[in-house]
């Protein structure tokens, strides 16, 4: 599939899946569950707006938004049909791909050294990240912008599934990166 086929039909499905659950509720329905299906929906909508932004952006891997079904084709386009199956039972989709690494394909049933090699550097090709650099400067963002994005779109919520890249690019513009403390450390601010 190619990417500009990919964007098209990613972005048709999702917009067609939220016409379809866009107007769930009668006059008779209770106020308060119309209310949390009515929020629901403005929820999805929003979701599917940082989706149809994202797809639009170039910086952006369309890989992102993959189904379950297109990540196992994938994978068996790549050459491993026998690794299917493992991507199906997980129901490894487009953001999950994202987070898997290299030591977890044990878990879900890949166990040659030489095809986890092959597969973690296809999934880093696909979205478009450098590979780790052990002996890159610790003052240094750990990843790129765009590698930054990719792993808070990894995980699911609210307010990650309604962020778009360009947002994240102006809410997080020249930050300074500061690795994560354990409970007793403290950074103060510099005054």
């Amino acid at each position: 599939m190619s990417l500009a086929s990919a964007r098209t039909y990613i972005s048709y499905t999702s917009l067609a899946s939220v016409k379809k659950s866009w107007c769930k509720c009668s006059k008779n329905d209770n106020p308060r569950v119309s209310r949390d299906l009515f929020h629901g929906d403005v929820y999805i909508m929003a979701a599917m707006q940082s989706a149809v932004e994202d797809l639009k952006d170039e910086k952006v891997p369309a890989c992102l938004y993959w189904t379950v079904e297109q990540v196992s084709d994938w994978i068996e386009e790549l050459g491993f049909p026998n690794y299917k199956e493992c991507f199906l039972q997980n129901m490894i989709n487009g953001r999950k791909l994202i987070l898997i690494e290299a030591s977890a394909f044990p878990n879900i049933g890949i166990t040659d050294f030489e095809h986890i090699k092959m597969i973690a550097k296809s999934i880093r090709d696909l979205l478009e990240i450098e590979e780790p650099d052990w002996t890159r400067s610790i003052s240094l963002p750990p990843r790129s912008d765009l590698g930054m994005y990719l792993e808070v779109k990894g995980n699911n919520g609210k307010n990650k599934d309604s962020l778009t890249f360009k947002n994240f690019c102006l809410n997080n513009n020249n930050a300074k990166w500061r690795p994560p403390l354990a409970n007793h450390c403290l950074i103060l601010p510099s005054y």
